[in-house]
């Protein structure tokens, strides 16, 4: 009996040592705010693709998304579309999404949504200042 209330004392402090743990680490290496009164900025990038398609015919609508690596960090990517598959690819260095459908009729509308902020990203690294020459005399 003794030894039961030890192990569940011990796990309760680990557990305890754990969650104080996850609240230090997000608040001094994710600098996680504390206060409601701080905001970042977040950007968001709406793009919509809209088109007549023919009565039950295939559709494959390509379209060029920003990169993800561009020194902002994305908080939230949606490709909304009803019954599309969706896929995103990289071609040239560029991010490509394609959306496709076995069958469409009517009025389509797609849309693509990135939500972006600057708080977790690496920081932009300062490019250093050429040689400096004097003018001639």
């Amino acid at each position: 009996m003794r030894s039961v209330k030890l192990h569940a004392r011990l796990l309760a402090a680990f557990l305890l040592l754990l969650g104080v743990g996850s609240v230090a680490y997000q608040i001094l290496v994710q600098q996680v705010p504390l206060t409601e009164s701080e905001s970042d900025p977040v950007w968001v990038v709406d793009a919509q693709v809209s088109f007549q398609a023919r009565d039950n015919t295939p559709v494959k609508a390509r379209m060029y998304v920003p990169p993800l690596e561009s020194g902002f960090t994305a908080l939230n990517e949606s490709f909304i579309s009803n019954n599309y598959g969706v896929n995103v690819n990289r071609e040239n260095g560029n991010r490509v999404v394609t959306w496709s459908a076995r069958r469409a009729d009517g009025r389509q509308n797609l849309y693509y949504r990135l939500m972006l902020t600057s708080r977790f990203a690496e920081p932009a690294s300062v490019p250093e200042d050429g040689p400096q020459f004097r003018a001639a005399p």
